[in-house]
Order: C-alpha cells, then structure tokens, then sequence
C-alpha cells in the first residue's frame, strides 16, 4: 500500500523490528507484567566511552568541551574516573587537545591525510603533496609533463577522494556509537548532522568562513591564521565568498576564537583606548584628545602641541590625513567651532563640556528667556546676575555662555531668539539707541561713567564698548562729562492723578509709561525722568521703579511669604529678568523658608510647623537619606522610597518633588534634572543626565534599551517622551547595539557577551 516500498523493504523493516524485540525481551515482559525493568546497563570498556565521546564532536565539530560537558551528554552511570581516564588516552593519542578547561576535537591536516589516503597511487599522491606545499599548476605539470588544466582536473578529483574516505571513517564512527548507545545503553541514537563533512580536517575549521565571506589572501594569513596550505586545500574545494566581512562578527557558526580575529582585523587601524576601539580618524581622535586632556582652558595652538605629541605617543605615522599641520590648522579651528563636546572663548581658548549630556531646563527658567522680547543682552548680564546657576552648569564666563547658547538654542526659539557676535544675543527686533537714549532721560543728570554703569548693568554690554560705539548717537546730551537733558516738571495734578492709577509698589519702566499714557492723555513720557520719580516716593533702578521697601530684596520676600500656599508660576514669568528675584527664592528655599512642593507651588514653613514638621526634623530626614544613601551613588526621591527607605515625613502625603526640594537643601547632595525629575548625587560631582545614565549602564554592565527606560521611569520617576533621546544622552563612552537594541558599558563586553551567548 506504501508508494515505491517492494519486498525487500517490508523485510528489512519486519528484521529490524525482530532485532529491537529481542534485545528488549526482558524489559518488554516486565511490562506485560506491570512489574519493574530488570535492566541494567553493562559496564563500558574504555574503548565504548572513546568512541562516544568523539561522537559528541561530531555533533559540535569545534566546541571545548569541559568535564562536566561531558558527563552530562555521555550515558549516566558512567563512572567519572572512567571518563578522566578515556579523555586522557584521547589527549594522549592527539584526537584531543587541552586548552583552558575544556578539550576541543584534533582533526589531521590534510598533508597528514595525502600520506594515509588509500585511495590514490604514488603519482597522484606527489602531486598533490606538491600543490599543498604551494607549488603553482604550471611547475606540477611541468615536472609530471601535464597540461595546467590536466594537473587542476587531478588534484580536483583527488581532493574529493581524500575527503570521501574521511567522510566515510567518519561516519562509521558515528553508526557505531550509535550501535552502543542503543544496545548497551537502552539510549535513543543522536541524529546524524547534514554538515558532517564541514569538519574532516584541520583547515575545514575555516571552511564555511571561506565559502562564504571575501578577504585578501595575504590578511588572511596575517590577521586570521590561514597558512598557505590551507588556503591552497580550500581553493581546491571551490572559489571563496563574497559577503562582506563585518558581517562575519555576529555569524555563530563560526568559531569565538575566529571571530575574535575578524574583530582584530577589522579594528587593525583604530587604537584600543579607554575601553573601546578609537578609529584612526582626526575628527574621532581630536574629540577623545579634548576629553581626555583638555579639561580645562587650552589654547587653540596647545591644543595641537597635545594632539600631535598623543598621536606620536600611540606609534601613528606621521600623515597629512591624521597630524595637524600649519597647513590645516585654521580649517581643523573652524571645524572644532561648531563642535558639541567643547566650548569655546577669547584668544581661541576651548575646553571639553558634554553639551548634548545635560538637561538645560532650570538654565533656562532662571535666565528667563522665554520672558525676553525685543532685547539684546550680552551674555556677561546673566554671568553678573546668575552666578549660582552658572556654577552649576559649570559655565565660567560670558564667553562659554554665548557659545553654549550658540549650540543649544537654534534661531528662532523663545521669541525670536538670534546668536550676535560674541557675547551678544538678540530676542526679536531692538533699538539699542532709542533704548539707551530713554536709559540716560530717567537717570539724567548723569555722569559719563555711571551711564556707561548703568547701560552695564541693564544690558550687560563692555563699558569700554559703551563708551566709545553705543553713546555715540547720545553725544548731543553731553557736556563736561555729564549727560543732562532740560528736566521736564510735572504737574500737580498729573502727578495726582498717576498716584491714584498705581496699584502695587513694584513697576517696570515701560509700564510705568502705559499706565502714565493712560492716565494722562496726551501726557509727555518724558516727565517720568528721575527727578519726578524721586518726587514720587520711588527708588530708581536700571530698568524699574519701586516704593514702600528698603530694598528690592524685601519686596520679593515679602510677596513670596505673605501666603501660605503659593502659585508662583505668574510671579516667576513676571519677574524672571530682575535677578534679585531669583536670589530671594533660591535664599529662601535654602533657609527653608519655602519649600517648592509641586514645581512653581511653594508652601511656607509656618505652614509645615502648623502641621508640627520643624526645621530639625527636615534637617534629620537629609540626615537618614545621606546615612541611607551610598557614597557616590546617583538617587532620586522616589527610587529611595523604592528602596525601602522610610520616613514619618512621608505621612505629610506630598509628592516625590517635596521630598526631593527638601534635599535640595542639604549641600552634601549635588543635584541636577534629568527628564523631567531631579536627581541627585552623594557627594559633590557635576550632575548631568549623560553621567547618570553611564553610571546606570556601568552598574548593570548591559541592559536592553528598554529595560534602560523602564528603570529610569519605575525606578526614579523620570518622564521619558523619545527613547532615542535615552539612547543619544548615553553617549560615546557606551556601546549600542542596533540589533539588539542593549547597551553595554564597552565594546568590549558586548562582543564577550555575545560570543558566551553563542558557545551556551
């Protein structure tokens, strides 16, 4: 009833079926009978457990394997002395070698099987002893007076014989430990493998990798420990691949130890720096040289000295395409301009800063940028202004300020943003002389000087710049070193009625202005010059007025404490560009005063007091977290809760931004934001998120991108919007693999990881 199955097959089978009946008779009775096998394996002799141990290799042609491999795959109950013993008769009749615990399969070289092949006569025996040691078809068929097409048509044919009798030895083995597993064992037979002419002599290890990828003969030998020979024995079996090498990296069935060759072979002109292969590229070299040893102001020109004394210090030839020579040093300078890790200044100064590595948001909010409109400042106003936050950031002068800016914020952002020469920045359209001119009409009369002050501290501009550009257009007003204008008087009754239009005691000039417009119609704006301000009860400031305080400090104390809770989202916007605004709020967080419960909601300390927490028990709960707290270790105040850490604080029933504004306050922790959360340091360091995530990915050695974000999310509470962002901020110090979408803490380790991976 089976197609194409004849008599003798129906025989063959019914005689094998006989066969297993009777060698498992007994067991077969005991089951018939419902009583236990009464089978038990008959010891091994030494030559059986030979036998089907290199069965083993034939399944895994180049594997190591160890001692406790080779018990679990061998038939149990073999005694494992007796295993010790047949390993070291294989070790010593060479079929095995030893090498770092494990022992790997010995294959003859073909020269050594020519000599043992029984299959060819003396002739065609030399020949191909004469072709394997390296001679050419011409010289072979000139010493055998054969054609060159002839002495390849021989050696062609004679190969495949020397591998047919290898095959068949090989395949003999194979049946035969299939015979004793099966018959002495009672074990099923391993599955013969289709490849298992892939491993018949010592140079087939190289075999799949010659057929299948391309590679010059001479860094083949070099590089991946081809000898002639062998490359002579594969040509005979066929023409190399073609598939580019690079792939050859992540290909398992090639051997570890081989792809660690292809590896060094295709990192043979990069330098093993740091952890991590460096390409012998001037732009790659120049950023690791900056790292590494420009960490503070560097002139342009030392910079070069370092570069190429570090090349020289590598053994790197010298060469046009990598030294920086007089002939491209001013192209490499423009080049490095633009560049994201360093930050430039005055005289061609530079340093390396991790630009793209940090979240800039409370730079931002403190420089109040999305408040300026229609303005042109030098940067040197906010360095006078923020020096708190531009410590933190690590920013020294106007100059790196105005190049960071230059590189973080395009054209266009907030209102109009545009980068000026050095150090000026614009935001929209601005008249710096109709700004100047009604500058110097609320001051007048007023020295040289202390106009050139005041325009200093209003704007941020270079006295010495002011004094000879930008009082240019004002010259009209000067006399004797003084500027003056005929001071206008108000009148009783417009003053009256200004009084009585002003609701508050803190106003800005040009609202001062519209309020005046509108009170007074047709009312001169010039009448609100210094004199009549004064008259008026107000203390003059650059570019605002105030009444009723001894100091602008006292205003904003007092409308920052009046309340116990507090929204201060319209207060910020409204007084982001006074800076002493700023100083107040960041005093009164630090005395603890106010504490930011929810960003932009403050709650006062009576408040809490009222609620029974004091100072001390605030100043005791940063105690318990830096005792909680490993030194040098990156936290937040979630992951600490995540922790186990604990605390009666915690019954206040706040959100996780509270608790982590109470640490704030502690100058033993360093703190920065990182993805919409603050994160914090113990001990003193520059927190960014790119040393964050390094120290996350280092700890965990690798983890998948995912993982990666989950962490960060459940772990920290950070709000991750683009995991490419995740993956961008981790920078170059570690290693990404697209495929697998992980990262791991060097090159190094992945391709460890992998090769483990792939021998498990």
């Amino acid at each position: 009833a089976i197609h194409n199955m004849g008599r003798n097959s129906v025989s063959e089978v019914l005689r094998m079926r006989d066969t297993w009946i009777e060698q498992h008779a007994q067991e077969l009775r005991a089951a018939i009978n419902g009583t236990a096998s009464v089978f038990e394996p008959k010891p091994a002799d030494d030559e059986t457990v030979r036998c089907l141990i290199l069965q083993l290799y034939i399944l895994t042609p180049y594997a190591g394997l160890s001692l406790q491999d080779l018990t679990e795959q061998l038939p149990p109950l073999l005694p494992t002395e007796q295993i010790k013993r047949c390993v070291g008769a294989l070790l010593a009749a060479r079929e095995l070698e030893y090498v770092d615990f494990r022992c790997y399969r010995v294959y003859p070289a073909f020269a050594r099987a020519i000599e043992l092949c029984p299959g060819l006569n003396e002739n065609k025996r030399e020949i191909m002893r004469r072709r394997i040691q390296g001679e050419t078809l011409e010289s072979v068929g000139a010493e055998f007076q054969l054609t060159r097409e002839r002495v390849r048509q021989i050696t062609g044919k004679q190969v495949n014989v020397i591998r047919k009798w290898l095959l068949d030895q090989k395949q003999e083995l194979f049946m035969k430990a299939n015979a004793l597993r099966r018959s002495q064992f009672r074990m099923p037979e391993l599955e013969k493998p289709d490849e298992m002419d892939q491993a018949l002599v010592e140079e087939d290890y190289y075999l799949y990798f010659y057929q299948t990828y391309r590679i010059e003969k001479k860094d083949a030998i070099d590089w991946l420990g081809f000898t002639p020979a062998a490359l002579t024995y594969l040509s005979l079996l066929g023409r190399g691949g073609s598939a580019a090498l690079e792939d050859a990296q992540e290909d398992r069935r090639l051997g570890s130890a081989l792809r660690q060759r292809i590896r060094n072979f295709l990192n043979r002109n990069k330098l093993w720096l740091g952890g991590q292969w460096i390409p012998k590229n001037r732009q790659v070299l120049e950023k690791y040289v900056i790292e590494r040893f420009c960490r503070e102001d560097t002139t342009f020109d030392v910079f070069v000295e370092r570069y190429n004394a570090f090349l020289r210090e590598q053994d790197i030839p010298f060469s046009d395409k990598l030294y920086i020579t007089d002939a491209v040093k001013r192209t490499r300078l423009n080049h490095l301009s633009d560049e994201r890790y360093l930050l430039w200044k005055q005289g061609e100064t530079l340093r390396f800063y991790d630009v793209d590595g940090r979240d800039y948001t409370e730079l931002f909010e403190a420089l109040g940028l999305d408040e300026l409109e229609n303005i042109e400042l030098s940067t040197q106003k906010f360095v006078n202004d923020f020096p708190d936050v531009l410590s933190k950031y690590d920013i020294r002068d106007r100059y790196e300020l105005h190049n960071l800016l230059r590189k973080v914020l395009p054209d266009g952002s907030f209102h109009d943003f545009k980068i000026g020469r050095m150090p000026n920045i614009c935001f929209g359209e601005f008249d710096r002389d109709t700004a100047l001119f009604e500058l110097m009409v609320s001051h007048a009369p007023i020295l040289q000087k202390d106009l050139a002050d005041l325009i200093y501290e209003e704007y941020g501009y270079d006295q010495g710049v002011t004094n000879g550009t930008y009082l240019a257009p004002l010259s009209d007003f000067f006399h004797q070193g003084w500027y003056t204008i005929t001071e206008k008087t108000m009148l009783y009754q417009n003053r009256q009625a200004l009084l009585a239009a002003l609701d508050g005691d803190f106003f800005f000039m040009d609202e001062l202005r519209r309020i005046y417009a509108r009170a007074v119609p047709g009312a001169d704006l010039e009448e609100l010059n210094s004199y009549n301000l004064k008259q008026l009860g107000f203390t003059i400031r650059s570019n605002y007025v105030y009444r009723n305080y001894s100091s602008v400090d006292e205003y904003f104390r007092t409308i920052l404490t009046e309340q116990d809770i507090l929204d201060i989202s319209q207060i910020r916007t409204r007084y982001a560009y006074v800076p002493e605004f700023s100083m107040t709020l960041y005093d009164l967080k630090r005395r603890v005063e106010v504490v930011e419960f929810e960003p932009n909601r403050l709650i006062h300390a009576r408040r809490l007091r009222a609620a029974g927490i004091t100072r001390e028990d605030i100043e005791e709960f940063c105690d318990r977290v830096y005792d909680f707290v490993e030194d040098g270790a990156f936290f937040s105040a979630k992951s600490i809760r995540e922790a186990g850490f604990a605390s009666e604080l915690y019954d206040l029933g706040f959100s996780d931004w509270f608790y982590a504004n109470l640490l704030l306050t502690d100058p033993r922790f360093s703190w920065g934001y990182a993805y919409k959360t603050i994160i914090l340091y113990k001990g003193r360091t520059d927190v960014s998120i790119r040393a964050f995530e390094e120290r996350l990915i280092r700890d965990a050695g690798s983890i998948d991108v995912y993982d990666l974000q989950s962490e960060l999310e459940e772990t920290y509470g950070c709000v991750i919007s683009d995991r490419l962002d995740l993956i961008y901020k981790a920078g170059s110090r570690v290693y990404y693999d697209k495929t697998l979408d992980r990262l791991y803490d060097s090159e190094e380790h992945f391709w460890r990881e992998f090769d483990e991976a792939g021998e498990g």
